[in-house]
């Protein structure tokens, strides 16, 4: 009985070390990259600005592109210079070289761009419009430039009206 003992204890003690070299490892290298934060800053003073406009008893819009260009549906525009309209305008910084996409506001019953003036007269701001779908970081810069659509009331109560919109950036 003992040999039969040593005999299967033997065995056991082949077999498991048999198993062991069956058994192979590999490696892998593991790497991260960590790229500047992707920012976006309003340049000062280049706020989004619809210029000088007259109701005109029927509801109407004023739209300024992105390029600055302005134009109006039933709303009288005054002081066409083009200075008094103007897209915002804001820079993008982040990776060299690096794609980023831009997200605008959408006008919805939840939270929509409102424009306040006096005695709590409002206008919404809709139909957003960007300089470019997306944006490459040349350098690690990026101007980025948008315009609206102004809805106008029939009978708009005078005065300045303003208002504030987000422009969200990721990279791709």
């Amino acid at each position: 009985m003992r040999k039969l003992t040593a005999l299967m204890a033997a065995g056991l003690v082949l077999g498991a070390s048999g198993m062991a070299m069956a058994a192979t490892t590999a490696s892998s290298d593991a790497t991260a990259t960590v790229v500047s934060p992707l920012a976006i800053a309003k340049d000062s003073g280049k706020d989004l600005k619809f210029g000088k406009i007259s109701a005109s008893g029927t509801a109407g819009t004023v739209v300024v592109t992105a390029a600055d260009a302005r134009t109006s549906t039933n709303v009288q525009l005054l002081d066409n210079s083009g200075g008094s309209q103007a897209a915002a305008v804001f820079t993008v910084t982040g990776e060299t070289d690096a794609v980023y996409s831009v997200t605008l506001p959408t006008l919805n019953s939840i939270n929509p761009v409102t424009l306040t003036g006096p005695s709590s007269a409002t206008m919404t701001a809709d139909t957003f419009t960007k300089s470019a779908a997306s944006g490459t970081l040349s350098l690690g810069t990026d101007a980025l430039k948008v315009g609206a659509t102004l809805n106008v009331g029939s009978t708009q109560a005078s005065g300045t009206y303003t208002g504030s919109f987000d422009v969200i950036v990721a990279y791709n």
